[in-house]
């Protein structure tokens, strides 16, 4: 996946299970529009978390798990 000047290589070990990869992004609802119009696996929708976050989740297709998150509040 290549966006802006970020690009991440996910690839599976034999010997282990998926991997899980948070991603801050600045706009969390935009970055879901955009990737579920392109037809990614959306697997649970943006929302807002107790632990301060709004996030969602992608999975890929080799099973990954991406979940891209926004502070709730600027942090300091």
């Amino acid at each position: 996946m290549i966006r802006d000047t970020a690009e991440f290589h996910l690839y599976a070990e034999s010997s282990v299970g998926p991997a899980r990869v948070t991603v801050v992004v600045d706009d969390v609802d935009s970055c879901h529009d955009e990737l579920r119009a392109r037809g990614a696996d959306i697997v649970e929708p943006p929302a807002d978390r107790p632990y301060g976050m709004r996030d969602f989740n992608v999975r890929t297709p080799d099973g990954h798990l991406l979940i891209f998150s926004q502070p709730l509040t600027e942090y300091g």
